[in-house]
């Protein structure tokens, strides 16, 4: 399955601030691992309730 990821301005400044190039490729290549439906390790949070503070 493909996803579409949306990019916002503040995003864009982020990434083309880093002064890691090998940083901004690896956000890159996560980034394309996503939309194209690949997730890697996650937990799904599950709701239980609400907590009481």
């Amino acid at each position: 399955m493909k996803y579409e990821l949306l990019s916002t301005p503040d995003f864009n400044r982020w990434l083309k601030r880093l002064k890691d190039g090998s940083v901004r490729q690896k956000v890159l290549a996560r980034l394309a691992r996503l939309e194209n439906g690949n997730f890697g390790d996650y937990k799904q949070l599950i709701y239980k309730g609400s907590e009481k503070i």
